[in-house]
Formats: structure tokens, C-alpha cells, sequence
């Protein structure tokens, strides 16, 4: 985007300027391709590696001090609903933060580059932005933990259900089961609620730290329109406003 508004100024030739144009999307095509095949690898080899050692120490767990005290439920959520969002889920979102990451750094060294006077604006929003960072991530821990939790007793329910169907049917105890498995699905749904209710809570303060970091160097922009380099400033306002999704995102 910079060469660009660099071709545009200088009036380079077309053939130089799409020469140009063209070795950098050649050169970042590249390293989009070599970044994203070595964390498929590494994310590949980290999940065979986990899921060999839970089976394995699975295996070998005691039966009197494993099997007997701890639900079924919560053995099948561990192999099946966690182990597949560390297969699938964390990977993914690894991946995408880091990205997110990067692109929020860039952004902001280029507006600081843009106009040093933007750091005045943004040290105190840094400021916030770590400390609801860190406030949200001590709640969303313990809500997810609650959710994960109340998740078992669902599993063990319907375990216990579908291996004792012929008791249950010769009792006429459907009725009693649907209410237990109803009481065990609101339980878990509160949690999960409350989780998302907390992710709400941050965007909105997320939304409005980089709704000021918008306003400053759009005012840093007006105010000192001919020291600045249009090229640079115009990129930091553009980038700028892409902060609020890829902030939101990152935290979480």
C-alpha cells in the first residue's frame, strides 16, 4: 500500500512501478505460504504427540484410584469435546492470533511512525487495554471451567441412560430422566451464557479504547496536516479503523 502511494508521487514508470508491485506480492505470497505450512506441521505433530500420550496414560491408569472414582462423563468429555478443540479448535485460533497480533503491531508502530505524537495517546490506552485484557481473562478462565464441568455430568447422564434403557423402561422412569437431563442441560447452558455475556462485556470496552486511538490520529491528522507524510498518515486512518474486530479477537 505505501509503494503505491510512492508509485503515484514520483510518477515512476508503469513497468518499474508494477515490477516493483510485483516482487512484493511474489515475496509475501512466499512467506504467507512457508508460515502457514510450517504451523500446519507443527500443529499436526503436537496433536498426535498429545493425543498418543492421553491414550497411553489412560491405558495405564489404575482402576481403583482412576476408573472407580472418576464419572464416565468426565472421561468421555476429556477424549472426545476437549481433545477435539486441541486438535481443531486451538490450532486455529493459535494461528489467528498470532496473525492478529502482528497486524496490531504493525498498525500501531506505523501510526506512531506516522506522527510520534500519537505514542502520547497511546501508552494510557495500552494501559486498559491490558488491564480489561487481564480482568476478562481471569473471569472467562473460571466461567469456561464451570461450563466444562457441568458439561460432564451431561455425558454421565446420558451414558448411564443408554446403558441401563431396559431398567429404566420396565420402571416407567422416562419422565424423571427427561427432567434430570433438562436440569443438566439449563445448568450447563447458564455457564456457557454467562461466558459469552463476558466476552460482550470486553468488546465493548475493546470498541470504544480503539474508537480513541481512531479519533486521535484522525485529530493528530487535521492538526498537523503539512508536517506529515500524506502517505503515512493516510495508511494509519485506514488501518487504523481494522483495529476493532483483530483487537476483540486477540484478547479473547
Amino acid at each position: 500500500d505505501y509503494w503505491l502511494g510512492v508509485w503515484a508521487d514520483e510518477g515512476f514508470n508503469t513497468k518499474i512501478g508494477l515490477g516493483v508491485f510485483g516482487g512484493i506480492t511474489a515475496l509475501l505470497t512466499l512467506f504467507v505460504l512457508g508460515r502457514s505450512v510450517l504451523f500446519i506441521e507443527v500443529a499436526v505433530r503436537s496433536a498426535v504427540n498429545l493425543h498418543n500420550m492421553l491414550i497411553v496414560n489412560l491405558l495405564r491408569a489404575p482402576t481403583n484410584l482412576f476408573f472407580d472414582v472418576t464419572p464416565a462423563g468426565r472421561i468421555i468429555n476429556r477424549i472426545s469435546s476437549d481433545l477435539d478443540k486441541v486438535d481443531q479448535f486451538l490450532p486455529e485460533q493459535t494461528f489467528n492470533f498470532l496473525s492478529n497480533l502482528f497486524q496490531i503491531l504493525s498498525t500501531l508502530v506505523l501510526c506512531t511512525v506516522a506522527s510520534p505524537l500519537f505514542l502520547a495517546f497511546l501508552v494510557p490506552v495500552i494501559f486498559l487495554f491490558v488491564y480489561f485484557g487481564f480482568y476478562f481473562a481471569r473471569t472467562s478462565r473460571e466461567l469456561k471451567r464451570l461450563e466444562s464441568i457441568s458439561r460432564s455430568p451431561l455425558f454421565s447422564n446420558f451414558a448411564e441412560t443408554l446403558s441401563g434403557i431396559s431398567t429404566v423402561r420396565a420402571f416407567s422412569l422416562e419422565e424423571s430422566l427427561n427432567r434430570k437431563n433438562e436440569f443438566l442441560i439449563n445448568t450447563n447452558a447458564k455457564a456457557f451464557l454467562l461466558f459469552w455475556m463476558a466476552a460482550r462485556w470486553l468488546a465493548f470496552r475493546l470498541d470504544l479504547l480503539t474508537t480513541l486511538l481512531q479519533i486521535a490520529i484522525s485529530i493528530i491528522a487535521i492538526l498537523l496536516v503539512d508536517s506529515l507524510d500524506p502517505n503515512l498518515i493516510a495508511l494509519a486512518i485506514v488501518y487504523s479503523t481494522q483495529l476493532t474486530g483483530m483487537l476483540q479477537f486477540t484478547i479473547r
